[in-house]
């Protein structure tokens, strides 16, 4: 029985992962909502699961969930990129900085030194 249900989740997780690659060759959305909604979507599934309707319901429930935290994760990954990106942006400013009083420091320097030879 474990092999028989094993061979029916493989299935279903093979013909999802199929339909979201075509969904994203086509340029469609691939989050949870977009897919939910997708009556296509769903029915194909749903036949190539050969799952009754009380099964389907409790898998799409699950795929639901399992959507839901890829997206939080996708969502956390995006939001240290986005931090990691801000961090290396604050420190180029710095750095410019630093520089630019480092060039004003050395110009008044030689501005002094000018002074002093013309005297």
């Amino acid at each position: 029985i474990l092999d028989r249900l094993q061979a029916r989740e493989y299935a279903v997780e093979a013909e999802v992962q199929l339909r979201v690659a075509e969904r994203k060759a086509k340029g469609e959305a691939v989050d949870a909502d977009a897919l939910e909604k997708d009556s296509e979507f769903v029915r194909g599934v749903a036949v190539a699961s050969g799952l009754s309707d009380d099964e389907f319901q409790q898998l799409r429930s699950e795929m639901r969930e399992g959507f839901a935290q890829q997206g939080f994760k996708l969502d956390r990954a995006a939001e240290l990129m986005q931090s990691d990106q801000e961090f290396e942006a604050t420190q180029q400013l710095e750095l410019l900085q630093k520089k630019e009083e480092m060039a004003a420091l050395q110009r008044s320097q030689v501005e002094e030194k000018l002074q002093r030879l013309r005297q």
